[in-house]
């Protein structure tokens, strides 16, 4: 069976990526991703940073620095395991620091890793403008719960959404933080473009690799979030 979708962008959670310290959840991405690679025109993916970027986050706030460059120490740890997974995919030796080398790159290779790129935005954000640049089918976001609830999933009932729209998925997130390693499920910024730009969007438990290759077959994983 090949893949449904073709341009793709994935924002991979930092709290995936270092749910081990072993390198595990490395090695399980960077296998399923070479088994789908050819079979791709595009595949642009955005490491976060996880507890280490909040780390070093809450230590530089402690320190007294102030909130943007809280968020560059955030951004080096997302460029980190950018740099980790790349080379063991072999695509882009350097990761970018800016949109303009990420774009360049993904169009002269169609093959990109990246991290943050500039304080005040989370790495959703930069996955959602990348696929804006980029003209992607759709961006997946890899992360630690099940997918979008109607409500926070801590709370009794909440029930788990097999689809949803970005207006609903708005009402749902509003209120949420949304401050240096604090996004909540998905950065309201990086919503508000998919939806401009008519880019869907899969929210999947991103802990369990398997879940990611079939979100790539469009099995029925998650939720997805259209305009």
């Amino acid at each position: 069976m090949g893949t449904t979708w073709k341009r793709v962008v994935l924002s991979l959670g930092g709290g995936v990526l270092l749910a081990d310290k072993e390198g595990r959840m490395f090695k399980g991405y960077a296998e399923a991703i070479k088994s789908i690679n050819n079979e791709l025109e595009l595949f642009v993916i955005v490491t976060g940073g996880g507890e280490y970027a909040r780390n070093y986050i809450s230590m530089a706030r402690n320190c007294g620095l102030n909130e943007k460059k809280q968020d560059m120490m955030g951004i080096a740890i997302t460029r980190v395991n950018a740099l980790l997974l790349s080379f063991m995919l072999e695509w882009n030796e350097k990761v970018p620091e800016s949109y303009e080398d990420a774009v360049r790159i993904a169009r002269k290779t169609s093959r990109l890793v990246c991290g943050g790129m500039k304080p005040g935005q989370s790495t959703d954000k930069v996955a959602a403008d990348l696929a804006a640049m980029l003209d992607a089918d759709i961006v997946l976001n890899a992360t630690r719960i099940e997918g979008l609830y109607d409500r926070h999933p801590s709370q009794p009932g909440a029930r788990l959404l097999s689809e949803a729209t970005y207006s609903q998925m708005r009402e749902i997130l509003v209120g949420e933080e949304q401050s240096p390693g604090k996004y909540a499920l998905f950065d309201l910024k990086a919503i508000d473009l998919l939806e401009s730009k008519g880019i869907p969007l899969v929210i999947f438990d991103g802990r369990k690799v398997e879940n990611f290759v079939r979100v790539m077959h469009n099995q029925p994983v998650g939720t997805i979030v259209k305009p």
